[in-house]
């Protein structure tokens, strides 16, 4: 497993455990984004990861997201398939696709996200 920077955020937040105890890396937002009530907002992390074939990235957002922000994942759980890494459309961009549920909400850079 290797997370790296897209070259339009070379200064995004690498994931990384916030405790020895947690389940998985905290993804921060790489930018401040906008995300409009009952629409789905793409949010940037600004980061790609190198997965081995046969396996996969599960993306959800954190557990405290939905009372802090009223947001939820638009597709449930996100999946990053190993052969995304460097798509030539996106360099493998991992984004997070937000569905804000109750009113608009605004990310700001370095929030952690997912």
């Amino acid at each position: 497993m290797k997370f790296e920077r897209v070259s339009k955020y070379p200064d995004a937040v690498l994931p990384a455990r916030a405790t020895t105890g947690s389940a998985g890396y905290d993804f921060t937002v790489a930018e401040d984004t906008f995300c409009p009530y009952n629409q789905v907002t793409y949010v940037p992390t600004g980061i790609k990861m190198q997965i081995d074939d046969g396996y996969e990235l599960r993306l959800s957002i954190r557990s405290s997201s939905p009372k802090k922000y009223n947001v939820m994942l638009a597709n449930g759980i996100g999946v990053i398939d190993s052969d995304y890494y460097n798509n030539p459309d996106n360099e493998g961009h991992i984004m997070f696709a937000i569905y804000p549920f109750k009113h608009d909400v605004m990310f700001k850079k370095g929030d952690r996200i997912g």
